[in-house]
């Protein structure tokens, strides 16, 4: 009998240890698929981490490159309005020569302009005075006494010879006087109009060889 209780106590305790080794395990295993989820868990976590990684790394390199494309077209534009700048100025420049040129120029016509006048009314006049001194047709012209002089000037445009003979020296509208250049014969020229110190003629141009020029001599001592 007291075989079988001992037996019966080692049955008991070998079925206790069985139960205590089956929580064991069972615990252990517990915490082995705690652990197991747990890692599992953090695994994910890192995997999506580094999946929105990417895409912030990836998002990052496209503002990177939109941001050096706005970049390049900044410094494009800012060379384009520098460019633009320095031709607008340029322009400006040149407007403003061509604005003095112009000026200059409408005030050399304005000068040549009252030039012309002066000229055509000293033509008038010298005309009128001719017309009244001018012998009349069967009257003989006056007679020419000996002067000599020099031409002091010479306008081609309005038939205009100014000598350095005029009344002091005895010419009288109607004179004509010969042009010479040295002993060479120039031309023929008549007195218009005197004064003082001088007289202003025209040329006999049908009796030219040469252009008359400022500083050749004149003389009444040859006529035909």
């Amino acid at each position: 009998m007291r075989v079988g209780l001992i037996l019966i106590v080692v049955v008991a305790a070998c079925f206790c240890v069985l139960a205590a080794g089956e929580a064991v395990r069972r615990s252990d295993a517990r915490e082995s698929a705690a652990r197991e989820a747990a890692i599992t868990a953090r695994l994910a976590a890192e995997s999506e981490r580094e999946a929105l990684l990417a895409v912030a790394r990836e998002e990052a390199s496209r503002a990177r490159k939109a941001s050096d494309l706005l970049e390049v077209k900044l410094l494009a534009s800012h060379e384009s309005a520098a460019s633009a700048r320095r031709n607008s100025d340029r322009q400006q420049m040149e407007l403003l020569v061509a604005n003095d040129r112009l000026e200059k120029a409408y005030k050399d016509i304005a000068e040549m302009e009252k030039q012309i006048v002066d000229v055509s009314r000293a033509k008038n006049d010298l005309e009128q005075q001719l017309a009244e001194l001018r012998p009349r047709p069967g009257m003989p012209g006056p007679l020419e006494p000996k002067i000599d002089g020099v031409v002091l000037g010479v306008s081609e445009k309005v038939n205009l010879i100014l000598i350095s003979v005029g009344g002091k020296d005895k010419v009288q509208v109607g004179y004509k006087f010969t042009v010479y250049r040295g002993s060479a014969y120039v031309s023929k020229i008549i007195v218009d109009r005197v004064e003082d110190g001088w007289a202003a003629c025209r040329e006999l141009t049908d009796f030219r060889k040469e252009a008359i020029r400022e500083g050749d001599s004149v003389s009444t001592r040859v006529f035909d």
